[in-house]
């Protein structure tokens, strides 16, 4: 017995030539063999199921090919699998996606096969049910700067947030490091950021902050001091990116 080797479109896609080849479904001529993956696919059921899993996908914000890959597809529309057990042994799906993704493949596959009046829909139907990816939630020092670009003072951002004062000032710190758009001069002196720079040049950036204070005779606030630090972090690193 020989493979024919023949290919058709299995779903027309907006935009793509007919022909590309991961849109395309093997076909086999009956009688003459038999597929490799089980049996002959069915090809109204993959086009559902490739439409399954474009919904599935666009609810998630994933690629189309990491829910299934064609050649899964494929192999779910010959062998019609009614359960995880037999979902698992389908090339390409293993525990993870058989419990993510298994359910509403095999809800789709019995439908298919019920040929119930509301079919159609029930690709539609089922992804929707799909959770969409919710975005990580926001870091502490990233609502603390929102605040402090809204006009707040750091008292103000403390108070408001139930925050220790050093705790506001440690995310400044923090988004002053990443680069962002704050005004050391609204936060230190020019006096005291002079100082600190000075004592900074005379023994290099690695001299701590506590010697700092040291040797600024204990007049300048520690988190004066850091915000002085982390300004001149922030710009060599930014030279350097540039060279």
């Amino acid at each position: 017995k020989v493979r024919v080797s023949l290919y058709r479109d299995a779903v027309k896609t907006s935009g793509r030539k007919r022909g590309a080849a991961k849109d395309r479904l093997p076909v086999y001529v009956a009688g003459v063999a038999k597929a490799d993956n089980g049996g002959i696919p069915d090809t109204a059921l993959f086009d559902r199921l490739k439409r399954l899993r474009k919904e599935i996908a666009d609810r998630k914000k994933l690629p189309p090919y990491t829910i299934f890959s064609i050649a899964t597809l494929a192999e779910l529309s010959s062998k019609c699998p009614q359960s995880r057990e037999e979902l698992l042994k389908i090339k390409g799906i293993g525990e993870h996606k058989a419990d993510e993704f298994g359910k509403f493949f095999t809800d789709e596959i019995y439908a298919y096969l019920s040929g119930g009046a509301d079919a159609d829909n029930d690709a539609a139907s089922a992804a929707q049910t799909v959770p969409a990816m919710t975005p990580p939630p926001k870091k502490s020092s990233d609502i603390t700067y929102e605040m402090y670009c809204r006009g707040m003072t750091l008292g103000q951002i403390a108070k408001e947030r139930d925050l220790a004062a050093g705790t506001v000032a440690v995310h400044i710190e923090e988004k002053i490091r990443e680069g962002a758009d704050i005004n050391i001069d609204d936060l230190v002196s020019a006096e005291n950021r002079d100082a600190v720079l000075a004592v900074l040049e005379s023994y290099g950036d690695s001299i701590s902050i506590k010697d700092i204070r040291i040797l600024t005779d204990g007049k300048i606030p520690y988190d004066e001091i850091r915000f002085v630090v982390a300004h001149k972090a922030a710009k060599n690193a930014k030279i350097l990116k540039i060279d």
